[in-house]
């Protein structure tokens, strides 16, 4: 991980008192942000550490002490869920509507982390448990402010770069400069608000008149937040996004400040609502809880009719983001089913989020954008990470000058993917006042089609572009394809078979892939069933079970080929007999398993049946087709309580 930004003496946090009113119990006020030590792997020998005033647990994955997110399954009443918190001396802090019945929940002392997770994922109605993963910000040193320059936008050759190498914001606001009535959210250390909103950021920052116009200490429009005129702290627990770390005021910068008003810099859009959600503290770091509330906090507004288009999410990294969390996982997935793009840092380790995978950059879903850095000669940033499978382009990030948070309105130059995205988010924005009909999916593949082919992109991004605002205004009859998963070091298990295909703005077509050994061929299709997230994105799915392990070539009809190391253990079931009608009965056989570990078989997402592998790692199991299935092609799965694997077979109903 790259340093973070030093901080200027002399800036302290102003917090209002107002916490949000719907959680389940009374969340503490922050008069003061609690300072932290720079998250790092911990020892015993370490002091305690914090993030918002909480103490981080040690180890190489750290996460908040004595709280637990858990998912309950959506038929569990409140009530039950009480019942069997109470059996654990846990109790609820918040529960979000963003994912149905998910609760972060407070642990008594004698509960560590381990053995909550344990405990709760034992109880058959709990989908998952985890722990309250800890994010850190992903950003470098500030350079000497004096240069400021921005050649991201007009590369002149300032800084040593090579003229040319920019991209091509002139030429797009020669179409357009942006729209008040398009919003961009900020999930970050927040905007600087105190002793006065940014001078060059005022005009585009969200101003939330019923709040900025009421009566102090009111929820005035009743978004169930207080006071929250500017955007709210979900770190702090206030209505108040102050930006005590410098970060989150860099990147509103970038996004949107106001272009043409004669002061300061200029943004992607110079005209754009700024929506601020201050999920990281005065150190940087941020929670899963903090993030899935600032989610939660867009998608509420949205619905609520601000044409949030996208969110920018500049942090990450190994080792505070190296976990998988669903949790955060399925609160992006919500972002995708109201229309917001989600815009992801790539990290700054110089590192392949291919092999080590990288969240949340990494997680498999239609909306996220993961944005590697490049320099002023257009070669990928020596920090940035990189993926031909997980990063889907590259953008401005080092040296990247812009606005800063201390009470003279500073104005700063920072390096780091995290510059790099909010180039992409405020682009969101920018396209979206230019043809405001395009949803999400054009919004996005416009970002990916229309950015410019760089040899430093190619082999390790998904399109081999970087970022340029004006080739996606004016795309046209450009095709990309690439392939997204399996990833290049694969598991076994039923995983997605993916590749992005489109034509500009529009989904390109279907595609088949045959693979090999085994000659067997797939159709992928974009039509948001079984293992197709969403339909039309030009995203084209299937589902793939390795039953071996060793190297896997896929060959696509257009010619394209991609391949993949499956190792560690490879489940794989087969039905006797693959079809017949609903009450009839059929045989799970497999083989792959852990030996002697639980396994549980499902039709579709019921629950039909369990058994347990031998000591070589099969099973054998008569299931009962539900009778109530439909006619057409079902999804048999069967999941090792040890491995988590989940593997699959399909069996067809004929009447």
């Amino acid at each position: 991980m790259h340093g973070i930004a030093a901080k200027p003496q002399g800036m302290a946090a102003r917090r209002g008192g107002f916490g949000r009113r719907s959680t389940a119990v009374a969340l503490s006020l922050a008069a003061t942000v609690v300072v932290a030590s720079v998250l790092s792997t911990a020892s015993a020998a370490s002091p305690i550490r914090t993030v918002g005033g909480r103490p981080i647990a040690g180890g190489a994955h750290a996460y908040v002490a004595g709280q637990l997110l858990v998912r309950f399954k959506g038929d569990v009443s409140g009530s039950a869920i009480d019942r069997m918190n109470a059996s654990l001396g846990a109790t609820t802090v918040r529960a979000y509507h963003i994912v149905p019945n998910l609760r972060l929940l407070q642990l008594p002392r004698s509960l560590d982390i381990p053995a909550a997770v344990a405990a709760f994922q034992r109880l058959p109605e709990v989908m998952y448990a985890e722990p309250d993963f800890v994010s850190h910000i992903d950003d470098t040193t500030p350079n000497d402010p004096s240069f400021n320059l921005q050649w991201g936008w007009k590369n002149t050759g300032q800084l040593g770069g090579t003229p040319g190498d920019d991209v091509d914001a002139v030429k797009a606001w020669d179409l357009s400069t942006g729209s008040s009535t398009v919003a961009v959210g900020l999930l970050d250390t927040g905007v600087q608000t105190q002793p006065h909103v940014h001078t060059d950021l005022a005009a585009n920052v969200w101003n939330n008149a019923p709040e900025c116009n009421g009566v102090p200490g009111v929820d005035d429009e009743g978004d169930g937040y207080v006071d929250d005129c500017h955007g709210i702290d979900t770190i702090n627990h206030d209505s108040d996004p102050d930006d005590d770390f410098g970060h989150g005021t860099h990147t509103a910068g970038t996004m949107g400040a106001v272009g043409n008003n004669g002061i300061g810099v200029t943004g992607m859009s110079w005209h754009v609502t700024i929506v601020p959600c201050k999920s990281h503290d005065n150190t940087g770091n941020g929670t899963n809880d903090s993030l899935i509330e600032c989610l939660q906090f867009m998608q509420d507004w949205k619905d609520r009719g601000l044409n949030i288009v996208s969110t920018n999410n500049s942090y990450g990294g190994c080792l505070e983001a190296c976990d998988y969390s669903q949790s955060l996982y399925d609160a992006i997935k919500g972002q995708m089913q109201h229309g917001i793009l989600y815009v992801a840092s790539a990290g700054n380790d110089s590192a392949n989020n291919d092999i080590t995978p990288k969240y949340p950059t990494n997680y498999c879903l239609p909306n996220v954008i993961g944005v590697a850095a490049t320099d002023n000669n257009d070669s990928r940033a020596g920090f940035s990470n990189y993926g031909l499978h997980t990063v889907s382009l590259g953008a401005p990030g080092q040296s990247v000058y812009s606005t800063y948070s201390n009470p003279d309105d500073g104005f700063a130059y920072l390096s780091g993917t995290s510059m790099a995205a909010p180039h992409v988010a405020g682009l969101a924005g920018l396209l979206e006042a230019f043809n405001p009909s395009l949803d999400w999916r054009g919004l996005k593949n416009l970002i990916l089609a229309g950015g410019e082919v760089k040899p430093s992109m190619q082999g390790i991004t998904v399109t081999g572009r970087r970022m340029n605002a004006y080739g996606s205004m004016t795309c046209s009859n450009v095709p990309v394809f690439g392939p997204l998963r399996p990833l290049p070091n694969a598991t076994g298990g039923t995983q997605p078979l993916s590749a992005l295909n489109i034509m500009c703005a529009a989904p390109a077509g279907g595609l088949t892939v045959t693979v090999t050994p085994g000659g067997t061929t797939f159709t992928l299709t974009d039509n948001g069933k079984n293992a197709d997230i969403a339909a039309g994105d030009g995203i084209y799915s299937a589902s793939w079970t390795p039953c071996a392990t060793g190297t896997y070539t896929f060959s696509y009809s257009n010619g394209s080929t991609d391949s993949a190391t499956v190792t560690g253990l490879v489940p794989c079931i087969r039905l006797q007999p693959s079809s017949g009608p609903p009450g009839s009965t059929a045989t799970v056989k497999g083989r792959g398993f852990s030996p002697n570990e639980s396994v549980t078989i499902m039709f579709d997402a019921r629950v039909i049946g369990t058994t347990t592998a031998n000591g070589t790692g099969s099973i054998s199991k008569v299931i009962t087709i539900p009778g109530g299935a439909t006619r057409g092609t079902h999804a048999v799965t069967a999941t090792g309580a040890t491995s988590n694997l989940p593997t699959q077979s399909r069996f067809k109903v004929t009447t």
